[in-house]
């Protein structure tokens, strides 16, 4: 399908945009502690910049530091003090042909800072510091919007194109705009059009301030995804008041959100879930419109604006994995796209600077280059050990360095662990991962050797001048009385064991693997029951994949028997102690153990140390968690290769 609506110009308000594809505001905490752009802040953005995108919004900005922030460290426009970095942020930008506009946001009740007062529409409750919020009064309101026109007019005259003001996600702005947080009775509150006069005073001032040749977009929500909010209806309402205040652009997103998970695009979500929202809100305005929401695909990005449905699309976390999106999918190299995993796996909620699972160089683009490694001053033979993500990454990172890499792999595919992990609902897209990985490694040249168990003496035979090691791990397999009836919940996602059909199911292990073992045979009709010592459930899971999980156990009735020691498995099922020295059976026709793993690879390690070979251990068998620890790990064997 050609590209040809995505990749075309368009004019938003007088600032004419070279493509439809904008980078999405995402909190990064990359930015120095005071507010201002950091070394690492300023290279992150600009590396998305040149991979081809045709707007940058920042992430979210405070406008009133430090009443305002919404995370530990965030972005500020307050102080004048911060224009020369940011200045040079923006000229960074500009000389890649992209355009530049600072998110403006107060956080309102979401506050962070537990030292300054939390103000909302209306007063009650607490904010997300813990502390009483406050209801603003007609003055501070008037100051306050006093205070986005004088932060946009320091974003002007820093060099930015513009700005975007945040009347979304339950932040400052969407509070007034929502019926569930703004109880006010005055000029502010009650009808529509005072509920958004907050809004439309800050739009008018800002313009005012900063002139017609300045880009102002607003984040609106059109929606909460809380009963008794905004409906998109009156979220119509709302994009006509904005255009009619003097708005450039409608940036369409949600409002208030209870869980928070729900905001989140999960695995479960559908591709492409908010543009239902842009389709009902663009025939009422002129002005371009924007829609978000796990956008990743360059055919569903295309038809979106080719069919009318938005006139721009945003990317948000699909560019924190690759950078180059733009660029790939206008010349056509869509097989090297490093695809998100909807994981948010060091990209939410991550307070030590942004991270990506797949994407090593992100939130380090300060010391890397991922399209300039430096070559290695002695190119070395390297032999890698094992082709899971780890494995496979430190072999890429090592040819990329113009190392001569050879991979070894037991098995007759790549991907190790990430076969089983792809099984459980709405996770197969890891191995669009996987098939990325496998592709990268051959344009670089690396050997892929399938089949290829490694011994010491086999290794030692390729005579290599180092050695990885990214064996893995194996099921944990714990010794109940008469346990031999139990099989591994990992060799299941495998394929290794048949799938259970209506029958009777005990999971021993509320880990990770456990609960979405559960939520796989879920779905062929099982009953199931997870048997966990803890106290607590898939204990280190991602936090919004862990909430939106635990409520599907609860959901489909699977019975939880926390704080339980598993006593015996016999014909008839479990026999467990609750921890009170009580003893009950749970009938069972199938048992698995997810019991935690069992490192590989240390005699392999220590063979090849005794040999005087350089050797390291990288991934799930030097004890790493997840996919971005073993992909980082992996990296920087390869890079120190």
């Amino acid at each position: 399908m050609s590209d040809s609506h995505l990749f075309s110009p368009i004019l938003v308000g007088r600032v004419t945009l070279k493509n439809r594809i904008v980078m999405a505001p995402m909190g990064s905490m990359l930015c120095n502690p005071d507010g201002s752009v950091s070394e690492a802040l300023y290279h992150y953005y600009v590396q998305r910049a040149k991979g081809g995108v045709g707007l940058i919004i920042l992430e979210v900005t405070a406008m009133d530091y430090h009443n305002s922030v919404a995370a530990i460290t965030q972005l500020q426009l307050t102080d004048r003090s911060m224009l020369p970095a940011m200045s040079r942020l923006a000229c960074g930008i500009h000389d890649y042909g992209a355009k530049v506009i600072a998110q403006l946001q107060h956080a309102g009740a979401r506050c962070m800072n537990p030292d300054y007062r939390a103000v909302s529409a209306s007063g009650g409750g607490v904010s997300a510091a813990g502390q009483p919020v406050f209801e603003l009064t007609k003055e501070e309101i008037k100051d306050l919007v006093k205070k986005f026109a004088d932060a946009a007019k320091n974003a002007q005259d820093a060099g930015l194109d513009g700005v975007e003001i945040h009347a979304g996600h339950g932040y400052l702005v969407g509070q007034f705009l929502s019926p569930l947080s703004n109880r006010r009775n005055d000029e502010y509150g009650g009808g529509r059009e005072n509920r958004a006069r907050f809004l439309t005073d800050i739009i008018k001032t800002v313009r005012k301030a900063c002139g017609p040749e300045f880009l102002l977009s607003v984040r609106l929500a059109v929606r909460d995804n809380k009963p008794g909010g905004i409906t998109p209806e009156e979220g119509i309402v709302f994009a006509k008041m904005v255009e009619a205040a003097g708005a450039d652009m409608i940036n369409i997103t949600t409002g208030i959100t209870v869980p928070l998970n729900t905001s989140v695009e999960t695995q479960d979500k559908p591709d492409g879930n908010r543009i239902t929202l842009a389709e009902a809100v663009r025939p009422h305005v002129k002005i371009p419109t924007a829609i978000v929401g796990k956008l990743r695909d360059p055919e569903m990005c295309e038809r979106i604006i080719a069919d009318g449905k938005a006139d721009l699309v945003c990317l948000g976390r699909q560019l924190i994995c690759d950078p180059y999106w733009p660029e790939k999918v206008q010349w056509g190299r869509r097989k090297e796209i490093r695809r998100c995993l909807s994981c948010s796996e060091g990209c939410y909620n991550f307070i030590r600077g942004i991270q990506c699972a797949c994407n090593p160089y992100a939130g380090k683009e300060w010391i890397y280059s991922e399209h300039d490694l430096p070559p290695s001053r002695k190119p070395k033979k390297v032999v890698v050990v094992g082709g899971g993500v780890a494995g496979m990454q430190a072999a890429l990172t090592a040819a990329q360095r113009g190392n001569s890499a050879i991979l070894l792999e037991a098995d007759t595919q790549l991907g190790g662990r990430l076969i089983p992990a792809s099984r459980p609902p709405h996770k197969e897209v890891l191995l669009a991962f996987r098939d990325y990985l496998e592709y990268s490694l051959k344009m670089a040249g690396v050997e892929i050797r399938i089949g290829a168990a490694a011994t010491a003496q086999t290794i030692l035979s390729l005579a290599p001048d180092k050695v990885i090691i990214a064996v893995g791990t194996r099921p944990a397999a714990p010794l109940f009385k008469g346990g031999t009836l139990t099989s591994f919940a990992e060799d299941l996602l495998a394929d290794f064991t048949p799938v259970p059909m209506n029958k009777r199911v005990a999971i021993i292990g509320g880990g990770t693997v456990g609960c979405e073992t559960a939520l796989y045979l879920h779905g062929f009709g099982n009953t199931l029951s997870i048997i966990e010592q803890t106290d607590v459930l898939a204990k280190g899971q991602q936090s919004t994949h862990r909430t939106r999980d635990l409520a599907l156990l609860k959901e489909y009735g699977v019975a939880l028997h926390l704080g339980c020691t598993v006593l015996e498995v016999n014909g008839k099922g479990v026999l467990c102690n609750n921890g009170e020295d009580r003893e009950f059976s749970i009938p069972a026709d199938v048992t698995l153990t997810a019991c935690g793993q069992t490192l590989l690879g240390t005699a392999l390690y220590e063979n090849l140390r005794a040999a005087n070979v350089p050797t390291v251990l990288v991934g799930s068998c030097a004890g790493t968690l997840n996919i971005r620890t073993s992909v980082a790990m992996g990296f920087a064997a390869g890079y120190e290769a």
